[in-house]
């Protein structure tokens, strides 16, 4: 089976990939064209798991978290928890 390129820049680079590679142009346009389909069938699943998530939580009439991992988990800039005592400078706990 033949495929024609007719852009002169592309064919250029299709060379250049398999020679950087050490492929055949047929293994490196078929791998170069995997990795491809494998990345934007990942961003469309994400896509789809976050409208679904939306849609939950729309129907819950909650929002989404806004916040940072800590915020959320509820750890301080000093990475303790929220509402835990921290050392003062004198290195005893505060009240």
């Amino acid at each position: 089976m033949t495929i024609s390129i007719n852009d002169l820049d592309t064919d250029s680079k299709i060379r250049d990939l398999a020679a950087l590679t050490g492929e055949s142009i047929t293994l490196a346009v078929r791998i170069a064209i995997e990795q491809r389909l494998r990345r934007q069938s990942s961003r469309r699943r994400a896509g789809v798991a976050n409208r679904l998530l939306n849609l939950s939580l729309a129907k819950l009439g909650k929002k989404r978290f806004g916040g940072s991992a800590d915020d959320a988990i509820g750890y301080t800039d000093f990475g303790l928890p929220t509402g835990h005592r921290h050392l003062g400078h004198r290195g005893h706990f505060g009240r």
